[in-house]
């Protein structure tokens, strides 16, 4: 054998024994959460509930649950690679509360920390309806349109026909909202407004619901504009 030969052989053998080389196995990912403030019984969370989700796919491969208080737990023998996380907390009620979700997670790095588990999002079922027995045709109101701020920032806008009664919004973060509805007539004029906060405790008065909801009454405006 030439040298050359027997130089290319042991770099061969020096790279392929270290770690590079080696197929990866199967590792277990450790996850733990927190909340903004207080602890579980604050946040009146029982459970904690995991799922992974492989990039692009809509089913779970591991489904993991464990008691709150617990802190964390243990996502066993997952495969390297990227994948999607899903937290829930659920109330003793077992109503899901609060959630997270982490879109890359690389199974080998790990989470790096405690995931912050918030109120969950969910939809804003809105409904209106107008001061004194009103309607729409009675004040010429033709199109209902909604602004949502949560933190004072424009969370969601929507517009409707104002024949119908109510709609829902996408989802939007169970934070205190601020709701702003206008009626608009045939020339795109404000002709009725409404407003009203919300508080988390009142968006959450039914934990279990899969939206919110809200009702508005909308008042006719002094002068075109509602200035």
């Amino acid at each position: 054998m030439r040298r050359a030969d027997t130089a290319i052989i042991l770099w061969v053998a020096l790279v392929c024994g270290s770690a590079a080389c080696e197929s990866a196995g199967p590792v277990d990912v450790e996850v733990a959460w927190r909340f903004g403030t207080g602890d579980c019984a604050r946040a009146n969370v029982d459970t904690v509930h995991a799922d992974l989700f492989e990039q692009g796919r809509v089913a779970a491969i591991e489904h993991v649950e464990a008691a709150c208080a617990a802190g964390h737990l243990t996502l066993e023998a997952i495969p390297p690679g990227e994948y999607t996380l899903a937290l829930l907390g659920r109330d003793p009620a077992g109503c899901g509360t609060h959630a997270a979700r982490i879109v890359r997670v690389d199974a080998e790095d790990g989470l790096g920390g405690p995931v912050l588990l918030g109120l969950r999002p969910r939809p804003l079922a809105l409904a209106w309806d107008f001061a004194e027995a009103q309607d729409c045709r009675g004040l010429g109101v033709v199109q209902i349109e909604a602004l949502v701020r949560v933190g004072g920032a424009p969370v969601v806008r929507g517009a409707w026909l104002c024949g119908a009664t109510g709609a829902e919004l996408p989802e939007i973060p169970a934070g205190p909202a601020h709701v702003t509805l206008l009626g608009l007539d045939a020339a795109g004029t404000t002709i009725a407004r409404a407003e009203a906060d919300f508080t988390e405790s009142a968006l959450l008065a039914e934990p279990c619901a899969e939206r919110f909801a809200a009702r508005l009454t909308l008042e006719g405006c002094a002068s075109a504009g509602c200035p």
